[in-house]
Order: C-alpha cells, then structure tokens, then sequence
C-alpha cells in the first residue's frame, strides 16, 4: 500500500459503539462523522458530517446512543449535543451550561425507559436527559471542585459509580430513586480509576499495586496484590495528570475473568509490561503479552463488541496499531475500519488543504494526503469511464 493509498483509506478511530440489532452506530473521533457499520458484512457506512463548534482538535463528539429513529451524539469539547434523525436526515441540538468552556469529558451514555443517562467527567455530572422533551436535568457527582474524576465508569443495575482518582471516593448514584451516597475505597485511598463488576464484587483499580473486591451488600472489602514483574517503577512527572498515575487505564470483565488495561506512558509513576487478567473462579493474577514489539501507549477507548475487546492500541515509535483481542482465544486481531476518500467530510478536506491542525496526521502523511486532495477534489462520479479518465485515474495514484 502506497502512503497516498494509506491516507485515502484512512484507518477510523472511534470511542465505542451503540448497537441496534446487526448495525452498530459510532463517531470518527478525528472527523467528527457519523458510520453505521454492518456487524455481518462489516461493511462500514458514512452516513453524515456532524456540525463543529469547535474548530480544532479532535474528539468533537466521543460517543453516540441510538434511541429508536435518533441518533443523541455526546461531546468531549463543544457547547451542543446533537441529534440526528436517521429518517429526515436533520440535526437538533441540546444546549450544555459550560460557561468556563471546561472539557467535557461525555464517556458514558446509557437508556433507560424514557431517558438516557451521561456521565461528564470533565463538568463532574451526571445528565438526565428526556428522549421526547430533549432536557438535561444536571446532577453533579463531586460538590468539591478539588475532586477529580477517573476515567473509567460502570452503570450496575440501576446505580452508576463513578471514583474519584486523587482521593479514593466513590460515588453512588442511584438512577430510579436520584439519591446520591460516597463510599471509601479501602486499600485505594489515593485514587480509584478503573471500576467493573464480576456479578458479585465490584472490582477497582488506582495508583497502588492493588485490586480492591468490593461487595456493596455486606459491605467488605477483600485485596488482591499485582505480581512485582508486572510493574516498572518510574518517577512520576509534575506536569502528568492524576488519572495518568493510575495503573490501569480501564478493566472489562467477559463472563469468567476481569481484564485490566495500562497506561504505558514513560512519564508515569508506575507502567504496565502486559495486560493483566484476573480469574474470578479461581482468584488469580496472571498477565498476556499482547504486542511483541516496544510500545508507549496500550490501551485507547476499549470497549466490548460481541465478546472481544475493540480498539486496543499500540503508539509504537513507528505507527499506532488498532486491534480487537478475542477473549476466547486469547488470540489479538488487526480490526481496522477503513473509509475511503470520498467518505471524507467536505470540512475535513477544507481543513487539511487550508493546513489547519489536524490531530494524528504526522507531517509526512499530511503532506500525502494534500497532495491527494487536490489530485482528487475536483473529480466526478462517473458510471462508464472513458480513456481520458483512465489516464486522470492513473496519474492521480
């Protein structure tokens, strides 16, 4: 594959999935588009360019929520969430109180009857928000503004916990009574990060070599310790954040064992060489080399797709490398979701050949992929193909 074809055939990076049936609805985190990808041909659709309030950067909109004929498309940056109709292919908009133009951080997004509830790291609320009225009723997780908030969320039957990764509190908020209580991680006082529940415990994961098993109805704690071999110490860098201190960027559990993801940066206070799986059956720690090769980074918006862990990434010192690991096997796959070039939104072609900032582009590629644009831009669709456009076809690969 050529650089040129590589570019034209870019790889889509996307934050999760919301699935309805044998279709699964996600957002291109660098394009700000919305796909509908086919589970059974696994052909993937562009369906539309979703509006920008933010100029730069990427991750615009992180996640959507298919609710009946309405796509409701969440921000990580932005002043809107957006709605889009499948049927009459037009936007609505919800407007969000962020008068400091804080990150947003709109990771977690469930249904429940009539309602759909999100989690805004990035404003510390949880947002109600009625599907036919189109109103966000605002809870907020932490009062104190000094708290902040881990990365990783769980919805347990009707209660959403969210911990906090400077101070080991745990919130509780209950979705079908809006009560709200904190909890004290034992064992986990400087941060809790990851959170996931086998069925019986609820398992959390910080800054410490530590698994915490919490089982909320007798209220006790139990503590696995990590294998030393599994983790490098590091001197931890001012300028990194709380939750980039933590060992685990995010845990899953698949039916009989709860999977641990690392934050593999060189900053960190502490860095994962594998990922770590415990077995709930028989209670013990053991890891998976996923890659072979150096890496810097393992884990981006993992999520679960038909019992296989998506977008695990590695930022290699060469490309990043987007791949699904099938928790059956144990075996790790290339699961890239490509669009083709005439896929690409018409403001992302504006932006690139105006040489705006363009997130996850290394100079090279950008180059390439400008070169490609104006080859291509102009180009009409034709059915039947004449000699002279053979020729434009040739001369522009």
């Amino acid at each position: 594959m050529t650089l040129n074809e590589k570019m034209v055939n870019h790889i889509i990076q996307n934050d999760g999935m919301s699935i309805d049936g044998d279709e699964a609805w996600f957002v291109d985190r660098t394009e700000n588009v919305l796909y509908k990808w086919d589970l059974k041909t696994e052909i993937c659709n562009f369906i539309t360019t979703i509006p920008i309030q933010r100029k730069k950067g990427f991750r615009n909109n992180s996640v959507c929520l298919k609710c009946d004929d309405e796509i409701f498309l969440f921000p990580d940056a932005g002043t809107s969430i957006w709605i889009y109709n499948i049927v009459t292919e037009n936007f609505l908009n919800i407007p969000i109180n962020n008068p400091s133009h804080l990150r947003i951080g709109a990771i977690g997004c469930w249904r429940e009857k009539e309602n759909i509830w999100v989690t805004a790291l990035g404003l510390k609320e949880i947002w109600r928000i009625s599907i036919a009225e189109k109103i966000i009723t605002v809870y907020k997780i932490f009062e104190n503004m000094e708290i902040e908030c881990g990365s990783a969320i769980d919805l347990i039957d009707d209660k959403l916990y969210i911990g906090a990764v400077n101070t080991g509190i745990l919130c509780e908020f209950c979705i079908s009574t809006e009560e709200i209580r904190y909890e004290k991680i034992k064992g986990l006082e400087d941060g809790v990060n990851t959170i996931c529940c086998d069925g019986e415990r609820i398992w959390f994961s910080g800054k410490s070599n530590k698994l915490i098993g919490w089982r909320r109805a007798t209220e006790d704690f139990i503590e696995i310790t990590i294998p030393p071999c599994f983790i490098k110490e590091n001197e931890s860098s001012e300028s990194v954040k709380e939750v980039e201190k933590t060992l685990f960027h995010q845990s899953i559990f698949d039916g009989e064992r709860i999977w641990f993801f690392p934050w593999k940066f060189e900053n960190s206070r502490l860095a994962c060489k594998n990922v770590l799986y415990f077995d709930c059956k028989s209670c013990e720690v053991k890891t998976l080399e996923l890659f072979g090769h150096e890496a810097e980074g393992i884990v981006s918006s993992l999520y679960m797709l038909q019992g296989k862990c998506m977008n695990i990434s590695c930022y290699g010192r060469n490309a990043a490398f987007f791949a699904e690991l099938d928790l059956k096997t144990f075996a790790l796959h290339e699961k890239h979701m490509y669009r083709t070039y005439q896929d690409v939104s018409k403001f992302f072609r504006e932006m690139i050949l105006s040489r705006e900032s363009v997130q996850e582009y290394s100079a090279m590629d950008l180059e390439a992929f400008i070169e490609n644009c104006n080859v291509k831009q102009e180009r009409a669709q034709r059915e039947m193909y004449n000699v002279g456009s053979l020729i434009y076809e040739y001369n522009a690969h």
